[in-house]
């Protein structure tokens, strides 16, 4: 099977448009994946050109897109908290961002932890306090959304909203749905 990491890569920000052009170039797998049309739409495209970051991500998005692509995002992100890893605090401070941007299931983890984690990236707390990154109440929280996801108690269904996020539908018993902290 073809790893298409690249493309979800690509598609939330990870990768530079240098290195995807690039990995096009060597994969000539695509074409069996993504058919001969899309395949050869991303070989001739000029990467130098202005724009061409948002003609990749319309292409890439009619075969890669929608909520496989968010819940991948979702799912990344989660586990790069619960495995405490270099990327934890970017990715706890991502959980507010996300939370603010519609996805309210997530607000134990994004209101307990990540706001700090956000302040502290954004240099507004002293580095003394920046404890959040470190305590073992986000680990279970992320935990806890990862489950919902896994186990469909979360859905992302695929239709965007108005500010173009996968909406979804909250499955939980009603008290997973209360506030914890």
């Amino acid at each position: 099977m073809l790893d298409l990491l690249p493309a979800h890569l690509y598609l939330v920000g990870e990768l530079p448009l240098g290195e995807f052009e690039q990995w096009v170039y060597v994969t000539p797998e695509l074409e069996g994946e993504w058919g001969e049309l899309l395949y050869f739409e991303l070989l001739s495209l000029d990467y130098r050109q202005k724009g061409a970051g948002h003609d990749v991500c319309k292409l890439l998005k009619s075969v890669v897109g929608g909520p496989d692509i968010e819940l991948w995002r979702l799912r990344r992100y989660l586990s790069a908290i619960v495995e405490q890893g270099p990327r934890r605090c970017t990715a706890l401070a991502t959980m507010y961002d996300e939370y603010c941007g519609g996805y309210y299931f997530l607000d134990n983890l994004a209101l307990a932890y990540g706001v700090r984690a956000w302040e502290c990236q954004q240099g507004s707390l002293p580095e003394d306090t920046c404890h959040a990154c470190a305590e073992v109440g986000a680990v279970d929280e992320a935990r806890r959304a990862l489950e919902w996801l896994n186990e469909g108690d979360i859905v992302l269904v695929g239709q965007a909203d108005e500010l173009d996020r996968v909406r979804f539908e909250d499955r939980r018993p009603a008290p997973e749905k209360l506030p914890r902290t």
